[in-house]
C-alpha cells in the first residue's frame, strides 16, 4: 500500500494461511508403486499497490489417489484511502482431493482484514492485518502505521510451514514501496511408512 497525501492512509490484509490434509492409510504393497510429492512455495508479500501472491499448492499424487493442499490466497492491498475503511483478507480455499478419503481435510486458515480508523484530528490510522496461522505455523504480524506526518511498518513474515505473511500499513504521503507486507511461509509433507 502506498499514500500521496498526509490525510490519507493504505494497509493490507494479511496472506491466508495454507490448507491441511491429514491421510488415512494408502496401500503401497501391489506391484510396482511410485507417486510425485509437490511441496507449495510461500507466497510473496505485496509492496505498493500491489496485493501478495498465493502460496503454492502442497500435492501428492500416486496416479489413482490425489490429494491437494491449497496454498493460503494473498494479501489484499488498499491504497490511498480515508478512514474509515477496510482491506478485507481473502476467502479461504477447499482442498481437492481424488479417489481417497483423509482423516482430516480443512481447507485455507482466512487472515485478518487490513483496518483504516480515524484518530483525533481527523488523522488516519492503519493496521495491517496478521496473517492466517497454520497446523504448523504462525500467521506474520500486520504493520501498524501510527498518527505522525509519515507512520508506517512492514507486515512481518510467517514463522514456520504454511503460514501467512502479516500486511504493512502506511501513513502518507510515504511510497509503500519501501515497506512491503510480509512473506508467507513454504508448505510441508510429512510421510510415514509402515512395513
Amino acid at each position: 500500500d502506498s499514500d500521496s497525501d498526509t490525510n490519507q492512509s493504505g494497509v493490507g490484509s494479511g496472506g491466508n494461511g495454507g490448507g491441511f490434509i491429514q491421510s488415512a492409510f494408502i496401500n503401497v504393497s501391489a506391484g510396482s508403486y511410485s507417486s510425485t510429492i509437490t511441496i507449495g512455495s510461500g507466497g510473496t508479500g505485496g509492496a505498493g499497490d500491489a496485493s501478495g501472491s498465493a502460496g503454492g499448492n502442497s500435492v501428492y499424487n500416486d496416479g489413482t489417489i490425489s490429494l491437494t493442499a491449497k496454498g493460503g490466497a494473498g494479501g489484499v492491498s488498499e491504497s490511498d484511502k480515508v478512514a474509515p475503511d477496510v482491506a478485507r483478507a481473502p476467502d479461504t480455499e477447499a482442498n481437492t482431493v481424488s479417489n481417497h478419503t483423509p482423516t482430516l481435510n480443512i481447507g485455507t486458515n482466512p487472515a485478518e482484514s487490513g483496518v483504516i480508523m480515524e484518530s483525533s484530528g481527523q488523522s488516519n490510522r492503519g493496521s495491517g492485518g496478521k496473517g492466517g496461522n497454520s497446523f504448523f505455523g504462525y500467521g506474520g504480524r500486520g504493520g501498524k502505521a501510527v498518527q505522525t506526518s509519515t507512520g508506517q511498518y512492514s507486515g512481518g513474515t510467517a514463522v514456520g510451514f504454511g503460514a501467512g505473511g502479516g500486511g504493512s500499513a502506511t501513513r502518507g504521503p510515504v511510497s509503500g514501496g519501501s515497506y512491503p507486507a510480509g512473506n508467507g511461509a513454504g508448505g510441508l509433507v510429512i510421510i510415514y511408512e509402515y512395513s
